[in-house]
């Protein structure tokens, strides 16, 4: 009886003394991560649906066929000529939404559209819509989720930009424009033998300025073609 009297004492002692100690420790770490600063945290992926379109929709290019809404990272700024070719932020082909953004840049969602009778569809026109030091050389990020309900082969990736571009696809570089600076337009390069797996694709841009008044016209599009042009859908 007295050996359990003193166990009982000892379990009552822990209870009242270090269990309000580890409260607070607790409380004190819960504390400290609700003060960080969020502002920075990189938002969730956008994810759309990509399928082949009707055959109604075969004859032109909407909005609707063009990879539309992005989450985009920046500026980044460019220290060389060269920071194209080199890695910018750390792991850039696998960017994802958990990733904090860099000093000096941000996460922006942008759901972008054309809805001018002079303006060309497909257009992701992201000129003066970044916050933070644009007015120099400058890097950015483009980054989207694509779902696809079955495996998609002999796909072809269509691409413009008036900068520098780009693109992986589930990590994988499969397009690459590093000239000088030129219109917009879409489809003006082109890829063929990409895939896209059933399930999600993740899709990650970089751009990057090219001379002239840069900060003025940023601007790229993206879309997909089967093997016979037909286009796809984004839904």
């Amino acid at each position: 009886m007295k050996v359990w009297k003193s166990i009982c004492k000892t379990m009552k002692y822990a209870v009242s003394c270090i269990f309000p100690v580890l409260a607070c420790a607790l409380f004190c770490a819960c504390a400290s991560a609700g003060s960080e600063d969020d502002e920075d945290l990189a938002p969730e992926f956008e994810i759309s649906g990509i399928e082949l379109a009707p055959a109604r929709e075969q004859g032109f290019s909407d909005n609707s066929h063009f990879l539309m809404a992005w989450n985009i990272l920046g500026p980044v700024k460019a220290e060389t000529s060269g920071a194209f070719q080199a890695q910018s932020v750390p792991g850039e082909k696998d960017l994802n939404g958990s990733r904090r953004a860099p000093k000096g840049a941000r996460w922006h969602v942008i759901r972008f559209s054309s809805d001018g009778e002079e303006e060309l569809a497909g257009i992701a026109d992201f000129s003066g819509r970044i916050t933070g030091k644009t007015d120099r050389k400058s890097i950015f990020y483009a980054c989207a989720t694509l779902k696809a309900d079955s495996r998609m082969e002999n796909m072809i990736l269509k691409t413009g930009s008036c900068g520098k571009l780009r693109v992986w696809i589930n990590g994988v570089s499969v397009s690459d424009y590093g000239k000088e600076r030129r219109v917009c337009l879409p489809d003006t390069d082109s890829v063929e033998g990409i895939t896209l797996r059933k399930g999600l694709n993740r899709i990650v841009v970089k751009y990057m300025d090219n001379d002239g008044d840069y900060a003025k016209e940023r601007k790229f599009s993206l879309r997909f073609t089967d093997a016979l042009g037909r286009p796809c859908r984004i839904r």
